[in-house]
């Protein structure tokens, strides 16, 4: 679980469900309480999450969750 910040100043507790380093950029995807998925990435260090992603960013990682979740299905 990581916290999180929403538009409207609360704090809330996300599920981590992906993470990877690519460049400059730092990409995760989270799950809320609602089991609604969110993909952000963070620059550097500075702890703030951009959701202003590509289309080939939300792309790309649309295409690694769909094999780690193939692979975790295929070890059931």
């Amino acid at each position: 679980m990581i916290s999180v910040m929403t538009n409207e100043g609360i704090v809330e507790q996300v599920e981590l469900v992906l993470s990877i380093d690519k460049g400059k950029k730092k990409y995760i995807l989270y799950k809320n309480n609602d089991n609604e998925i969110f993909a952000s990435y963070l620059i550097d260090e500075d702890n703030l999450l951009h959701n202003d992603l590509t289309e080939e960013e939300y792309d790309m990682l649309e295409k690694l969750y769909q094999e780690g979740a193939n692979i975790y299905d295929s070890k059931k």
